[in-house]
């Protein structure tokens, strides 16, 4: 497997514990705050003595799959997230920091981080020194007694220019310094700055991350109509989603009807068909029962006529392959494979797709 396909396995497989609802994704925790057992069990998890939720503005499970996963692409011991990329950069340097200290900077850095080096950190008697990426020979004599950390970004915002991480990691360590890097334009699936000897990674989730959420060309099973389904849909997108990532279908019209809908519907936002291939005769039963989507009469004849499942799984793979090539020519933005478990299933229609 691949680098790139092993960052992406981590990406997905990094997960929180399945509910006794065996859920598909996992749930938005929309909750101020957590039940405990008894007085105890509160009085032990307010002191720290338990490692538990109490509130959501200290810990959440949601934030805690998003550390999770950042800390397994980054290669990381553990992480935190914040409300926006500028408070994870102040809260780095306001922990570890006191008056009289010394920061040195590249000097090409976000304009707020820039902000706090010249406007915030003076009134407590915090020096920032910038130094020039391409100039990195320059360094040593700009190290003073007082230094603490080591700053940069790379690539820099917006200029783009690329640091030699791993000199400025040998450079930290020499001087025992706190390097930092903003990873934030490259993110860790291009590079993983700990691998150059970072101590500390930051992030903007508002440049790393984008909302998904699920479509259903065919209806949900437990909305009244595929019009009340398109309106709550809808509200998903006005609230954020960046895109829609449909449930199966079998007859590519479905997907077709299903996005004019959407759009009469003013949802713009894209829509990613997702596809699954036939793989057993028992799905035959088994995919319109749990999933409420139509099998077309055609590929029905066909797996009937299989005698085994091996063939069953020819017979779907090819059906995918036909799918995922009319899908491409109508333009569609992506193609999302549910491989439940079968990867070597779309790897062969991968191929002949791709």
């Amino acid at each position: 497997m691949s680098k790139q396909s092993k960052n992406e396995t981590a990406a997905i497989r990094t997960q929180l514990a399945k509910s006794s609802y065996l859920e598909h994704s996992n749930p938005l925790f929309l909750t101020s705050s957590f039940v405990f057992e008894d007085a105890e069990d509160m009085r032990a998890s307010f002191a720290e003595e338990k490692n538990r939720n109490v509130y959501s503005r200290f810990s959440n499970p949601n934030n805690a799959e998003l550390v999770d996963k950042l800390c397994q692409l980054e290669g990381a011991e553990a992480g935190h997230t914040f409300a926006t990329g500028m408070g994870a950069i102040f809260s780095s340097f306001s922990a570890l920091l006191n008056s009289g200290d010394h920061v040195l900077s590249a000097r090409a850095v976000f304009g707020s981080t820039h902000t706090l080096f010249t406007k915030i950190f003076p009134k407590w008697n915090i020096e920032t020194t910038y130094f020039d990426a391409t100039d990195l020979d320059s360094l040593d004599a700009l190290v003073l007694p007082q230094t603490k950390i080591l700053y940069v970004e790379s690539p820099t915002n917006p200029g783009l220019q690329i640091i030699d991480l791993e000199l400025l990691g040998k450079f930290a360590k020499s001087h025992d310094l706190i390097f930092i890097v903003d990873n934030c334009f490259a993110t860790p699936y291009l590079q993983q700055p700990i691998q150059y000897g970072a101590d500390i990674v930051i992030h903007s989730a508002t440049t790393d991350f984008c909302v998904g959420v699920a479509g259903y060309p065919e209806k949900h099973m437990e909305a009244p109509s595929l019009e009340s389904d398109l309106h709550f849909l809808k509200k998903k997108v006005e609230a954020g989603a960046n895109y829609v990532v449909t449930q199966m279908f079998f007859d590519n019209q479905k997907y077709f009807a299903f996005v004019e809908k959407c759009r009469q519907a003013g949802i713009e936002v894209p829509i990613i068909p997702g596809l699954k291939p036939m793989a057993t005769a028992k799905q035959l039963n088994l995919i319109p029962h749990r999933f409420h989507v139509d099998l077309p009469e055609p590929l029905i004849k066909e797996v009937i006529k299989c005698k085994d499942n091996k063939q069953v799984r020819q017979v779907g793979i090819e059906w995918c392959i036909n799918q995922s090539k009319e899908l491409i020519d109508f333009g569609v933005p992506f193609l999302h494979y549910y491989s439940m478990g079968k990867s070597d299933n779309i790897h062969a229609i991968a191929k002949e797709v791709f």
